[in-house]
């Protein structure tokens, strides 16, 4: 969430430049628009820049790359860039506070079904801003970290009981139950050495979803056995045991595999999926580089400050 946020803080601070008429801005290249000036240049390529949050905002959801919310997309920009054109910078600086707590109270509600409430926030918001010893204190970020984590965990834990209701279902296609987050169908067998945690293997993987269509996450071609996926996962668990030449596919929870990320990939978060994995060769041992880092509840948000802008192409620029 955290390059959002950084995305958030630079749109509104765009807002204090000349405005435009408000609602979907007219698209043209820089032919078309013409500039006259230097600053017309440059307001032009600093637009070309912060149309990539839509992109970002894809990548985080993938439902929501459409031509419909492209189009509500480009409405609201317009419309901030005409409703704030003129304010002080106190006054931007305030939306875009508001801006950042309404993104991240939408990720929170996408994520954790938790949706916050604006008058609450409306009331500690004001009484912060009493004095300089009320916003510096810590005990809020420490109640919301710790109270996100918690709320994580129960949500994970539901996803992952009504993925197992949809793997127990496996065992007619020929899966067999490894344990309750793990189904296994061996492919082909293999006869070479037994993996075990310290293996350091090369693979070849691939994930569907449950409508068996390939879901678009770059697989690893070498894994550590046990590291690779964190020693809890049942992903873990499937691979220890398996041989060398052996190529098997493995059913279990997205909910395990990349808890609170499904929607990136076009999943629900109850959602099983499909892993297949052929191991092709076992490699030589090689000093771990590091722990394994598996996905989790949402994390404090830093907001970045704003980078100097890149210089914008001289091409058609004045």
């Amino acid at each position: 969430m955290k390059a959002k946020f950084f995305m958030a803080a630079m749109a509104s601070g765009l807002l204090l430049l000349t405005s435009c008429g408000g609602g979907a801005p007219t698209a043209k290249d820089i032919k078309e628009a013409a500039p006259k000036t230097q600053e017309d240049s440059l307001s032009y390529y600093f637009g070309t820049q912060i149309a990539g949050i839509y992109d970002q905002m894809c990548m985080a959801d993938t439902t929501l790359k459409t031509d419909a919310n492209k189009q509500e997309f480009l409405k609201a920009f317009g419309d901030a860039m005409a409703q704030l054109d003129g304010k002080s910078e106190a006054y931007i600086g305030g939306y875009t506070a508001a801006l950042q707590l309404i993104l991240q109270g939408t990720e929170i509600n996408k994520q954790l079904n938790v949706k916050l409430n604006p008058t609450m926030i409306g009331y500690g918001f004001a009484y912060a801003m009493q004095a300089d010893s009320l916003r510096k204190n810590t005990d809020g970020g420490q109640y919301i970290q710790k109270t996100l984590m918690a709320l994580s965990e129960k949500k994970q834990k539901a996803d992952t009981q009504a993925a197992q209701a949809d793997l127990a279902k496996l065992g007619s296609k020929g899966y067999q139950k490894v344990d309750p987050s793990l189904y296994k169908k061996t492919i082909k067998a293999g006869d070479g050495a037994v993996l075990t945690a310290e293996s350091r293997v090369k693979v070849s993987m691939s994930l569907t979803g449950p409508d068996g269509k390939p879901v678009n996450m770059p697989m690893p071609q070498e894994v550590v056995v046990g590291q690779s996926f964190g020693p809890n996962s049942p992903l873990t668990k499937g691979l220890l045991g398996m041989k060398v030449g052996e190529n098997a596919s493995f059913a279990l929870p997205s909910s395990e595999l990349f808890p609170g990320q499904q929607k990136r990939f076009g999943l629900k978060d109850s959602d099983p999926v499909i892993v297949t994995v052929n191991v092709l060769e076992l490699l030589p041992a090689q000093k771990p580089q590091g722990k394994a880092v598996t996905p989790g509840a949402p994390q404090p948000v830093e907001v970045q400050p704003a980078e100097k802008p890149a210089e914008a192409p001289a091409k058609g620029a004045k």
